[in-house]
């Protein structure tokens, strides 16, 4: 069985690409080149890795790019040269987001691209009960409790933050703590963030914009992350 791919339902940044498949991967994974990390790993964490790598090198084929994901030491995904990108799953669902660097052409080669230092997306469904009082209770700040305290906003919240990690990972290379980053205003499938102490000095900005969507009851959060001029 040949896996299906679509379009994200998300709004990306521009120059930037991605690609998301919906399904059980079994039927794709016999042939599958296992890191030897996860040759014996459980059936679960195989599929999530698995559904990511297709959704990645769908989102690499649609940018004009053949090549395929690595993996680091510390389990990041490994990019080829002059490409940003991100990944992410949840339950069956894979997607990936991806961009040229260092002024490279974007991906119908028709003009320069954005200098992209970093790319984020996180996909989470819509947090309740348990869930949410545990996210809103240890992830978000306490201005951003009584902002964003309901179901939707919260999701939205904690979704961009996870964005903002992934994108920001790539120049930290560190654990980035939640409240560094402070999500202020959420609207019109838009969300800004204030970022502070070390990792607005390691990004080099202070706010960041990223977008979002729901489709159903999953939230997809993105994010590209400038070079400094």
């Amino acid at each position: 069985m040949t896996p299906a791919f679509d379009d994200l339902p998300v709004a990306l940044p521009p120059g930037c690409v991605g690609a998301r498949v919906v399904g059980d991967p079994a039927a794709w994974s016999e042939a599958f080149d296992w890191p030897t990390e996860l040759t014996d790993a459980a059936a679960t964490r195989r599929s999530d890795f698995l559904m990511g790598r297709l959704a990645a090198v769908e989102a690499l084929r649609r940018l004009g790019v053949d090549g395929s994901v690595g993996r680091s030491s510390d389990g990041a995904p490994v990019w080829p040269e002059g490409v940003a990108g991100s990944l992410t799953h949840h339950s069956g669902v894979a997607a990936a987001v991806v961009g040229r660097q260092a002024g490279g052409l974007g991906p119908s080669d028709d003009g320069p691209g954005r200098d992209i230092a970093g790319l984020g997306i996180d996909i989470c469904p819509r947090l309740d009960g348990d869930r949410l009082r545990a996210v809103v209770r240890q992830c978000l700040t306490e201005a951003e409790r009584e902002r964003w305290a309901g179901e939707e906003a919260a999701t939205v919240a904690f979704a961009a933050k996870e964005s903002i990690y992934k994108a920001a990972y790539s120049r930290a290379r560190r654990f980035i703590g939640f409240a560094e980053a402070e999500i202020m205003d959420v609207s019109d499938g838009a969300w800004i963030a204030q970022l502070s102490g070390p990792l607005a000095e390691e990004i080099g900005v202070d706010a960041v914009t990223g977008s979002y969507a729901w489709d159903g009851s999953l939230l997809y959060a993105v994010l590209a992350l400038e070079s400094p001029r």
